[in-house]
């Protein structure tokens, strides 16, 4: 396969680099926006979670589940991120 349909080796014209979250996430206060980020994010899983279990219309639980499993995400690649060393915590 050569380089222009080489999906690894394509130009793709974008920038990548580490976002706002990354940065204070590897900042000095990363472990506690770490820790502050879970416990938003549990929130929010909770709250969904008690609203299915109450009962909603087929296509809100539809919303809700979907809603469930990128707050699930999240979470995911949160907890496995890296946050500042000097913190405490890696």
């Amino acid at each position: 396969m050569n380089g222009l349909h080489d999906p690894a080796r394509m130009e793709t014209g974008f920038d990548f680099g580490m976002t706002d979250l990354e940065e204070q996430l590897a900042g000095e206060n990363g472990p506690e926006l770490k820790k502050d980020i879970a416990a938003r994010l549990a929130a929010k899983a909770t709250a969904l979670a008690e609203l299915k279990a109450v009962g909603l219309a087929p296509a809100e639980y539809e919303k809700a589940e979907r809603a469930s499993a990128g707050l699930a995400a999240a979470y995911d690649v949160l907890i496995r991120f890296p946050v500042n060393k000097t913190g405490g915590e890696q």
